[in-house]
């Protein structure tokens, strides 16, 4: 990235910054997601769009955030590593057999590495999955025993002519 686009980047997470602390919601959930359009990678903004997410309660846009930003982030980390290994070929080949021995490698041979960032996005991610399935099985319960509570509507008996 340009000296030129980062200093770009940063008018325009200030600039969504701003927005924000004026309750311009709107305009600033549009301007962080031009931040993250040409930097996916940018966490700031991404968690500054989470905490706009939350407050307008839009729990499928957090949910689609969290995921792309995961996943991107985890891409992002695995190419690291990847180009570590290849520029420093003798270094990765000598120390792979210990590093596999105290299991610091994973199942793709790589190193484990655990952002915290990622750690705290998968954890609300994992909350807002329960939350959501939560709020399912109770629609679904309550639903149910509606049906179940709900009265029978007998016809008015018809009145029979006694007559003798």
């Amino acid at each position: 990235m340009s000296k030129k686009s980062k200093i770009m980047e940063a008018e325009k997470f200030a600039s969504a910054r701003n927005l924000e602390t004026a309750n311009e919601f709107v305009q600033a959930i549009k301007a962080y997601q031009s931040v993250l359009k040409k930097n996916p990678l940018h966490t700031g903004a991404t968690s500054r769009l989470l905490i706009l997410y939350r407050k307008e309660k839009n729990i499928q846009a957090e949910l689609s955030l969290l995921k792309d930003s995961i996943k991107s982030h985890e891409n992002h980390i695995e190419q690291e590593k990847r180009e570590w290994i290849s520029e420093h070929k003798k270094i990765a080949e000598d120390s792979r057999p210990l590093a596999k021995m105290l299991g610091m490698l994973g199942p793709n041979e790589l190193p484990n590495y655990e952002d915290e960032i990622i750690q705290k996005w998968q954890r609300r991610l994992n909350a807002l999955e329960k939350r959501i399935k939560t709020k399912a099985i109770k629609k679904t319960t309550a639903k149910q025993t509606k049906a179940r509570k709900a009265p029978v509507k007998n016809k008015p008996l018809k009145k029979v002519n006694q007559s003798k």
